[in-house]
């Protein structure tokens, strides 16, 4: 068995480690097409946020009665990220972008999480801080750890887009 020198005095269960609502300079560290259960289409992208050990993820799905929505939300997206149109064909293109997003509060099952409200344009980030790269720790290389369930198959994003 495998000798974690686990110490229970290091488990809270209050402990949060929940983002400030605010604006956040993150980095897209996976971006994949999924399937809500309802059968709606959408994007499931992971971000890193700069400075913070957090994980984001932030979904834009496909709605089928108000294109134009969803256009929208992809433009500001690929706007926030500077995704030229060349890099749209594939969500691979997009690992490693850095943009900014709006975090706020919402409640989910009864708990409070941080979420992403919305992207920020290129316009809105000057007063952000550029990107810092650090090390990963041991701790964040696990938390990345996809199952084989979710690993990362790129895929044309051209099955999803409406334009």
């Amino acid at each position: 068995m495998i000798n974690w020198n686990y110490d229970a005095n290091d488990y809270s269960a209050n402990k949060t480690n929940l983002l400030d609502e605010g604006k956040y300079r993150v980095r897209i560290i996976n971006a994949i097409e999924t399937v809500a259960k309802n059968g709606t289409e959408g994007l499931e992208i992971s971000l890193e946020v700069n400075g913070h050990s957090n994980k984001l993820r932030y979904y834009i799905w496909y709605n089928r009665e108000n294109a134009a929505r969803t256009n929208q939300l992809l433009g500001e997206f690929f706007n926030s990220f500077d995704i030229s149109a060349g890099e749209r064909s594939s969500c691979e293109n997009w690992l490693g972008k850095t943009g900014a997003v709006y975090v706020m509060h919402d409640v989910y099952k009864g708990r409070q999480i941080a979420k992403v409200a919305f992207c920020l344009n290129r316009d809105q980030q000057t007063s952000l801080p550029a990107w810092t790269e650090t090390q990963p720790t041991r701790v964040d290389v696990n938390d990345m750890a996809m199952s084989p369930k979710e690993t990362f198959v790129p895929r044309k994003f051209g099955d999803l887009c409406p334009f």
